[in-house]
């Protein structure tokens, strides 16, 4: 868990805190005078009332109170940095905990930040109006960057150094990590020396998924050489995601900018977000890991000019044979008007939901849409009315949870099991006379239910709705082992 960082600004809490509490003082001090001359016939309207000198002293108390909250608590930071108590505890923990598989980097907010939050809010809006009134630009030292419960950069940047430095000191056992709140320094706070800590760490993990906060071009350019050296080292890597806030995507960025063109042999789920791509990128990548993916997530991405949803899907279904999960959740075009979470009608623009001249009237997505939900893997845990944040990021239900959830047998298992299956035809095909007809007597046909090649459509739109990426998402894992080359 990473906690708000306050230690930074803890001169300037120190100062606030002793100014804040004169005021209380002094407050107390006038209301005390005020009730003993209450009984005072005469009123001077100058002054404030007993009401408002209670009104302001509660406040000031208040004030008081969160203050010294945040002035403890940035104590307390400052002594567990200065003496690594952080850095010895998660040693302490790595090494009790045997048995760890994945370590997950979470912020926490309590009750402390929020107040603290709502502080700096009012602090704002009263220095934002006397500028106003004053025609000034008055700086509050208070509303620096070091004291805003909001900026993480500091907090992260240390958990990232803490983090990597117990973990790989401990020699821990796990193997996967994740996190949200990947700022885009932490790799080179991570490889402060050489490249060799990011070649240790990415060799030891199998599960790597992480979100990038306030990406930009040439900071993504910048870690470029990093990225190469990471994932050209994680040689165990099964799973993997690196997505972007959906209000940030990363635009400019080619795929393989951070990817370097790498195969990684045993890649059985990938996921990248908030991305604006080229279909062939998409393509490019997956094509090379067609042999292990089981599952995919594209999601809030967006294509660029001159590229076509429809190749990528098509992509999906004919060549990933191992393919069981797809999530395409907010996808969309460069442009397009449209998160690709909208509800309409299809049929308007052409992007195929039984589009094609295949069997329309069985389209499940059409006939019964809740049906339809039912079948897809995530739908149970990822409902459409998910906040945006948690439509891109890793959410607690991560890529490999929807991988491991399929129960798939290794690839060990399933070389054998496919030789025994085509052991058991080919003898068959002996006894009963003709290869095609025995596979097709024995293997039942999908397309009359709508999922035919020709129900995918035929694109004619920059906008896909949620009814589109909806069925895509179940026709690229509902092949037809009769017609699409299975048998």
């Amino acid at each position: 868990m990473i906690p708000v960082f306050y230690h930074r600004g803890l001169s300037q809490l120190q100062i606030l805190f002793d100014e804040t509490h004169a005021t209380t003082v002094d407050l107390e001090r006038q209301v005390t005078l005020k009730q003993i001359n209450g009984n005072a016939r005469q009123v001077d309207r100058s002054r404030p009332s007993l009401k408002q000198l209670r009104t302001k002293l509660d406040r000031s108390r208040k004030d008081e109170l969160t203050i010294f909250r945040v002035l403890s608590r940035a104590r307390e930071q400052s002594t567990i940095i200065n003496n690594r108590i952080d850095v010895q505890s998660l040693l302490r923990a790595f090494r009790l905990f045997k048995h760890l598989q994945q370590i997950r980097l979470m912020r926490v907010q309590d009750r402390v930040d929020m107040d603290w939050s709502s502080f700096l809010r009012e602090r704002r809006w009263i220095a934002f109006s006397q500028n106003n009134n004053n025609n000034n630009n008055t700086t509050d030292p208070i509303l620096s960057l070091d004291l805003d419960p909001l900026e993480w950069t500091a907090a992260c940047e240390h958990s990232a150094r803490a983090l990597g430095y117990a973990f790989l000191e401990s020699g821990s056992p796990a193997t996967r990590f994740s996190s949200r709140f990947v700022n885009p320094r932490i790799p080179f706070l991570l490889n402060s020396h050489s490249h060799n800590t990011i070649s240790t760490l990415a060799n030891r993990l199998t599960c790597l998924e992480i979100q990038i906060q306030e990406p930009s071009d040439d900071k993504m350019y910048q870690l470029s050489s990093l990225f190469n050296t990471f994932f050209t080292s994680a040689h165990q890597i099964q799973g993997l995601h690196v997505g972007f806030p959906s209000n940030r995507p990363l635009a400019h960025v080619p795929l393989e900018a951070v990817f370097h063109n790498v195969t990684w042999e045993n890649l059985r789920y990938l996921g990248f977000g908030a991305w604006h791509l080229d279909s062939e990128e998409i393509i490019g990548l997956l094509r090379r890991h067609k042999y292990t993916l089981r599952s995919v997530r594209l999601r809030s991405v967006k294509l660029k000019e001159g590229s076509s949803w429809i190749e990528v899907v098509r992509m999906l279904r004919r060549e990933l044979r191992e393919l069981k999960w797809v999530s395409l959740r907010g996808i969309g075009y460069v442009g397009g008007g449209t998160n690709g979470n909208t509800n309409g009608i299809a049929g308007v623009g052409g992007i195929g939901i039984g589009m094609g001249p295949g069997n329309q009237g069985n389209n499940p997505i059409i006939n019964n849409p809740i049906d339809a939900d039912m079948d897809l893997d995530d739908s149970s845990d990822e409902s459409d009315e998910e906040v945006d944040f948690e439509d891109t990021a890793i959410g607690d239900r991560t890529l490999s949870h929807h991988s491991s959830s399929v129960h798939l047998p290794s690839s060990s298992s399933a070389s054998s099991l496919n030789k025994e299956k085509g052991l058991e035809l080919g003898e068959q095909n002996r006894r009963g006379g003709g290869e095609g007809r025995v596979c097709h007597e024995e293997i039942n046909c999908e397309c009359a239910n709508g999922y035919a090649m020709a129900d995918l459509g035929e694109q004619g739109s920059e906008v896909v709705l949620k009814q589109h990426w909806k069925f895509w998402e179940l026709w690229a894992v509902k092949r037809c082992a009769v017609h699409d080359g299975m048998c």
